[in-house]
């Protein structure tokens, strides 16, 4: 495949990537869980770890793509933004950054 094909592909899944976004976690930047919530934050993490997966595939797809890297890492700053992690781990908020 060309790269403009490839560039295509990706942007397409990105664009999904954005759809199941806004159906999970909708506009925010950023959420804060109930620590007590276990279920609901593991939920979320499940959720997040598979679209940071979905975009860095979207990124290896189309490397020289500029605006498949930037809608790429506005996307996974939203994800890193509202992931947590279990008490002890680091968290993913220098990621977002």
């Amino acid at each position: 495949m060309p790269s403009s094909d490839n560039s295509k592909v990706a942007i397409a899944l990105l664009k999904e990537v954005e759809a199941q976004i806004e159906l999970v976690l909708g506009s925010q930047i950023a959420q804060r869980f109930d620590p007590n919530d276990i279920q609901e934050s593991t939920r979320i993490a499940v959720f997040c770890e598979d679209m940071i997966k979905q975009c860095e595939m979207a990124e290896r797809k189309a490397s020289d793509d500029q605006e498949v890297k930037l809608l790429s890492n506005i996307l996974k700053a939203q994800l890193y933004g509202n992931w947590r992690k279990p008490m002890g781990e680091r968290g993913t908020q220098k990621k977002a950054i």
